[in-house]
């Protein structure tokens, strides 16, 4: 602020308090209803219908008393009104509680040089703003809720039972500031999700909800169900157990859990039993129905069977049952020769013989007096030599701005296997030189590779080639202030701004002026622009860039310079004061400097628009609000390109220093 006008400020103030008040008895004829007790020597300064009276005492005199300050109401001095409280803010004392209009009348009782005096003074009369001090009440219908693990429920199925309401601001939304529940809906546990509710004077009240989350689902068994036992080598319930598997939603593989009930299976009866399993998993919750497993209990029988007993049978050959059966030799203690006498008892391999495993093919035969054989069992091993295929499209193109992530392109392929079927989820990355050249132009290869379960291989090549569709972008000083008797330097506005691209770095010396509405009008007042734009190597035409100039006369500087827009890099935080910096501000010039709302700070290292409030608080008193939007952008700049921008500033700088002496030693044209 100039000088003159700081003098010019105390001159009025000093005129208006003689005129005004007068130091002496008076004869107050109000009703009281509160005081507040104070410690001077201060200045107190009363905040009447938006003009301020201030009463100054003298810090080198020694003055001891207690003073009052006394609020009546203007018209009824009605005991009814509610007794005001007052409270201090950088020198103001506020009405809070009050809601009618109020004289305010302050009392001194001090001493000098032993003689005794009483100061009253009728300060004025005005309506004094109301502090809203109470918070919104909030509730909710329901605050716990029992949910099953298995079923994730959306926010709004809990938010959509929370009610907020303010005195003064009637109906308020709440918000969710903390959700513990999405991310645990699958984990039993108990969760919290927390609601704030704030009024427009941001008084704010919280809620919590509680989420129980509970495993309902009972886990199930599976494994054979039918098994057939000989008498000569009996199957155990040890080994039926071994090829019963039991499974929970959250517990995972219960196996070991698994309890039977043996109690239909006798041992010394050939015949038909059956066993029944059951398991609970961790949350108490057992299997719905007993699992059964049918044991079928044959007789021995006299006669024997040689020959091999594995074999091995390939897919892309099959393995004839004929074969086997004509390998084999029936021998029996009286009969010589009852080949003709054999016979298939069980055969799993030929369901099977298109999947990878172990069979057991059993075969037996019977003597001519009806003497059955024990079982011959044969144990033929199916083998899988058939490699997978991976289909999919194997060109691609990528574009900077949206460049293909290599997961995009495998989630695009599907892979079969004779055997196994659909592998895709085994689909791998054998070879691939796309990830770290995806922001460079050029063709590149990544090879995908799938094993089946028999460690068989699969292989499938894509080519990707990258495309630069990124806009550059332009940053600078987007924001002046000048007077109708300067002109601004086209050309050193131009240097100011960097211009950076993707693939091309800086291209700054590529920058183009677009629209000018300034140059013929830089003596009018008023707001003009400047647009800006620049072309990559690649053709790519960045966002227009605008400069706001703001052609004045009289405006105050920090009304001029509301709602700036600032641009700064996520590279590193810029202070308070730095702003101030960027913004021409003193902070010397004013009495104080605050600031009271910052979304910035918290989040330079992210790209958007956020705002930061400055309040300043000029020489008088006078308060004023500076509203600035900081704009935060990704740089890959390199150390020697800030430099260079960095050298680019300093010239700007001197080209303004240049200019303003220019502007301030040249005549006028007449």
């Amino acid at each position: 602020m100039k000088l003159k006008y700081i003098f010019l400020s105390l001159f009025v103030t000093f005129i208006s308090l003689f005129f005004s008040f007068k130091v002496g008895a008076a004869n107050i004829d109000y009703c009281s209803y509160g005081s507040l007790k104070l410690t001077l020597p201060v200045t107190i300064t009363v905040d009447v219908s938006g003009f301020n009276s201030t009463y100054p005492f003298d810090i080198n005199k020694n003055y001891y008393y207690t003073d009052s300050l006394y609020v009546y109401d203007r018209d009824t001095c009605n005991d009814s009104v509610k007794i005001p409280t007052f409270s201090g803010n950088n020198g103001m004392y506020i009405l809070e509680d009050g809601f009618d209009v109020y004289y305010v009348t302050m009392t001194f009782y001090y001493s000098y040089n032993d003689i005794y005096y009483q100061s009253d003074y009728k300060l004025t009369n005005g309506i004094y703003s109301v502090l809203d001090t109470t918070p919104p009440s909030i509730s909710s219908s329901a605050l716990e809720f029992t949910l099953s693990m298995d079923e994730q429920k959306p926010l709004d199925y809990f938010s959509i039972t929370v009610f907020a309401y303010d005195s003064n601001d009637s109906n308020i939304i709440p918000e969710i500031v903390e959700d513990y529940y999405s991310e645990n809906y699958n984990i039993p546990g108990t969760y919290s999700i927390i609601y704030k509710a704030c009024d427009k004077s941001s008084n704010c009240s919280k809620l919590i909800q509680t989420i129980h989350v509970i495993d309902m689902t009972p886990p199930y068994i599976h494994g054979i169900t039918s098994i057939d036992s000989y008498m000569s080598n009996p199957i155990t319930l040890f080994q039926i157990g071994n090829m019963i598997f039991a499974h929970d939603n959250y517990d995972g593989d219960i196996s070991s859990s698994i309890y039977m009930d043996d109690s239909y299976y006798n041992i010394n009866y050939p015949g038909t039993y059956y066993v029944t399993f059951k398991v609970k998993d961790s949350s108490k919750n057992e299997i719905l129905t007993p699992y059964k497993v049918v044991i079928n209990y044959f007789d021995d029988i006299i006669p024997t069977i040689e020959g091999p007993t594995h074999f091995k049978s390939y897919m892309s050959n099959f393995l004839q049952t004929q074969a086997i059966m004509s390998g084999l030799i029936a021998h029996d203690n009286i009969d010589d020769n009852i080949n003709n006498n054999l016979y298939i008892v069980n055969d799993e391999y030929t369901p099977n013989k298109l999947h990878i495993g172990k069979y057991i093919f059993v075969v037996a035969c019977y003597d001519n007096s009806g003497n059955e054989s024990l079982p011959y069992v044969i144990y033929i091993e199916v083998i899988d030599n058939v490699s997978p295929i991976i289909q999919g499209e194997k060109i691609y193109k990528s574009y900077m701005s949206n460049s293909f992530k290599i997961n995009d392109i495998k989630n695009k392929l599907f892979a079969i296997d004779n055997h196994d079927g659909n592998i895709t989820n085994k689909i791998d990355i054998e070879y691939e030189n796309y990830s770290e050249n995806s922001n460079k132009l050029g063709e590149y290869t990544i090879l995908f590779i799938v094993k089946d379960s028999s460690n068989n291989e699969g292989l499938f090549e894509v080519s990707i080639t990258t495309i630069d569709d990124v806009l550059p972008i332009i940053y600078g000083e987007s924001y002046y202030i000048t007077l109708t008797n300067e002109k601004l330097s086209l050309f050193s506005i131009l240097n100011s701004l960097t211009a950076t691209d993707n693939v091309d770095d800086d291209i700054s010396h590529f920058i183009e002026l677009d629209t000018d509405s300034y140059s013929e009008n830089y003596n009018i007042p008023g707001t003009y622009y400047l647009t800006y734009y620049v072309v990559d190597k690649s053709g790519n035409i960045s966002i227009p860039f605008k400069v706001k100039i703001i052609v004045n006369e009289n405006l105050t500087f920090i009304k001029s310079i509301n709602e700036s827009m600032v641009y700064l890099s996520t590279n590193y935080l810029v202070a308070d004061n730095d702003i101030l910096k960027i913004l021409h501000v003193d902070p010397l010039e004013y009495n104080s400097i605050e600031i009271i709302e910052n979304s910035y700070s918290s989040n330079y290292k992210t790209v958007g628009e956020f705002e930061i409030i400055f309040q300043i608080t000029n020489t008088d008193f006078t308060k004023e609000y500076l509203n600035i939007n900081i704009v935060t952008y990704d740089s890959k700049e390199k150390e020697t390109k800030q430099e260079n921008e960095q050298q680019k500033k300093k010239e700007t700088i001197l080209s303004y220093i240049i200019s303003f002496f220019i502007n301030l030693f040249s005549i006028p044209k007449q």
